[in-house]
């Protein structure tokens, strides 16, 4: 077992690091202030993201650090997309209530003009909506 562990590059009794208290506010600032994900952050660091994430998680509980408040804009921008959640949710249930034998019927339309002398014609193959065949 331990041949295989050194084979795969893991050290036995490898020791842990350990990171100072202010390293770790210094790093949850860091996370905070610049609005970077997590993530970013702890690859920057050289840190594991879920150690950073727990620290982060840590600091919050005890009231070092408060999420900032959302800005008007972001209230109107989460105003909108939940409308828009909704909406989609209410087509997407009107499309599935619909019976599987109707489907939207594909139509060729033909358009003749005349302009003085000359004729155009002009074929498209358009979905005609609200017209279903069976």
């Amino acid at each position: 077992m331990t041949l295989w562990l050194l084979q795969k590059g893991l050290v036995v009794g490898q020791a842990r690091k350990k990171y100072t208290q202010q390293y770790k506010d210094e790093a949850v600032g860091l996370v905070v202030e610049s609005g970077r994900p997590i993530a970013e952050v702890a690859r920057d660091l050289g840190v594991h993201e879920g150690t950073l994430g727990n620290w982060v998680n840590r600091a919050k509980r005890s009231g070092k650090v408060k999420d900032q408040p959302l800005t008007s804009e972001d209230r109107e921008e989460l105003r909108r997309l939940q409308e828009e959640n909704r909406r989609l949710k209410m087509e997407r249930d009107f499309l599935k209530k619909q019976p599987r034998g109707l489907r939207a019927r594909t139509s060729e339309i033909r358009v003749h003009c005349r302009h003085g002398r000359r004729e155009c014609s002009q074929t498209t193959r358009r979905t005609i909506p609200g017209v279903f065949h069976v």
